[in-house]
């Protein structure tokens, strides 16, 4: 799919009913396809069933995104999981076939982030954040997307043009909302 067909997929889709992260899902499963460039793996998995959370589904995903540097994982938000699952959901939606999340980062030790000039506060480091982008969807394109169809409730949404071509998400505090580009 080209970037101007993509955009005008997502262009249309602002007039069909919003999955918004809360409402994605419901009565089903929430799922996510991700790859891990720098470990190479690889996993699709369905991490919560009827608003049950898949322990062991949990685990792999959080395992999935550790700090890869130093080989250590932490607990991955489930709120920031579930805003994933939602833009998965309103992707195929919108008529991308299988959506899949290449993990840039997402859970830093302290060392890492500071090695790395992350934010001395950063989500990364509560397990609140990560950084992305799915292949074959303009960065760019979905970014201005997830603004106008109000993604950006709650959330820290920053997009990296460029190379490599990626945005940021973390799960704030409901009601915090900081939307940057840089």
């Amino acid at each position: 799919m080209d970037r101007r067909d993509f955009l005008k997929i997502m262009a249309a889709s602002l007039t069909l009913p919003t999955l918004l992260p809360a409402e994605a899902g419901q009565g089903t499963g929430r799922w996510l396809n991700l790859i891990r460039p720098q470990s190479g793996e690889k996993l699709s998995i369905i991490y919560k069933r009827n608003g049950q959370v898949d322990m062991q589904a949990y685990r792999k995903v959080c395992g999935l995104m550790r700090d890869v540097k130093a080989d250590q994982a932490s607990v991955i938000d489930l709120r920031l999981l579930d805003i994933l699952d939602g833009i998965r959901a309103a992707l195929v939606q919108a008529g991308v076939p299988n959506p899949t999340f290449m993990v840039h980062s997402a859970f830093r030790t302290w060392q890492t982030n500071r090695e790395i000039g992350g934010a001395l506060r950063s989500y990364h480091m509560k397990g609140q954040a990560i950084d992305f982008h799915v292949p074959g969807v303009p960065t760019d394109i979905l970014f201005t997307w997830m603004q106008k169809v109000k993604f950006h409730q709650g959330v820290g949404m920053g997009f990296y043009g460029g190379t490599p071509n990626w945005m940021h998400l973390d799960s704030r505090q409901v009601g915090r909302t900081v939307i940057w580009e840089g």
